[in-house]
């Protein structure tokens, strides 16, 4: 079975997977969200910072960085895991393509994105803002 926990403190947000042993990824800078890939071993993070970071989970290594230009709230992966999408405090959600990083289209939601969700069939979007609207 496959577990996984994640606790903050402060300056660091530790992400652990217990499978075949166990693997702490520690990030420096406040994180504030992360979500796992729906099929690769890679976790994604958002923060303060204005970016995205892929984690590889096999070894803690950092695979990317995506730059978003907003705080970021909340990732999420596509079920295909070929976009991942971003609840940003300029109240936007950013759909980024995996493979390039590149934004493919923000969507300008009335306040400060605080989650976001995929549908398991990834035809629906969901957004929780400031305002209380979903």
């Amino acid at each position: 079975s496959q577990n996984a926990s994640m606790f903050a403190v402060p300056q660091c947000v530790s992400v652990s997977v217990c499978q075949r042993g166990l693997l702490t990824v520690r990030i420096w800078q406040y994180r504030y969200g992360v979500a796992f890939h729906p099929e690769d071993r890679v976790v994604a993070s958002c923060s303060a910072d204005k970016s995205i970071k892929l984690w590889n989970l096999d070894d803690g290594g950092l695979i990317s960085t995506m730059n978003v230009g907003s705080l970021v709230w909340s990732v999420s992966f596509s079920p295909a895991g070929d976009i991942v999408a971003a609840g940003c405090d300029d109240g936007t959600v950013q759909l980024i393509d995996v493979a390039t990083a590149e934004v493919k289209r923000p969507l300008n939601v009335d306040s400060t994105v605080w989650s976001v969700a995929f549908s398991v069939d990834g035809t629906t979007l969901a957004a929780g803002c400031g305002s209380g609207k979903i």
